[in-house]
């Protein structure tokens, strides 16, 4: 298991979002939850920066920052318990794993990890871009309607 931290995630017009740019482990288990919330952020950004795309990438990683620097904490504190590398560390994990279901105590267990989970997933507030976004519409002209020549629409 491997924690990426990389300086920046931008680089002129181009940025890294999702795995390539803030990759906590599989031991955090929200990679997918972490690549929604950035590109999110990261449209929203785009959205409010009047067409300058590296102002906007600035943003968006001064807004995940924090986010992904608290998903790779949990990674960390959770690789500790799953990269044992003793023999007899991996004996007692494997046979507390083995007993955990006849605990009194396993849903308190299950219930801390999730607890866990659940404050590191909410460590940002999501701004609402769509006034920004309504903004940078009322400025650019209206979409012809239908495909764009050479794609296709599908209908639902």
């Amino acid at each position: 298991m491997q924690l990426i931290e990389m300086d920046r995630w931008s680089r002129g017009r181009v940025v890294l979002l999702g795995v390539a740019a803030h990759r906590a482990s599989p031991a955090s288990g929200q990679g997918t939850g972490m690549a929604l919330v950035g590109a999110y952020v990261l449209a929203g950004e785009l959205a409010a920066a009047d067409g300058d795309p590296t102002a906007a990438f600035a943003r968006y990683e001064a807004e995940m920052r924090g986010y992904a620097a608290a998903h790779h904490a949990l990674a960390e504190k959770f690789a500790r318990g799953m990269t044992v590398t003793s023999r007899w560390r991996i004996r007692l994990r494997m046979l507390m794993l083995r007993m955990l279901p006849y605990m009194p105590w396993k849903g308190a267990v299950a219930k801390k990890i999730a607890e866990e989970v659940q404050r590191v997933a909410r460590a940002i507030t999501l701004k609402d871009y769509s006034a920004s976004a309504a903004h940078g519409a009322a400025d650019r002209p209206a979409a012809a309607s239908g495909p764009r020549p050479g794609h296709r629409a599908y209908a639902s």
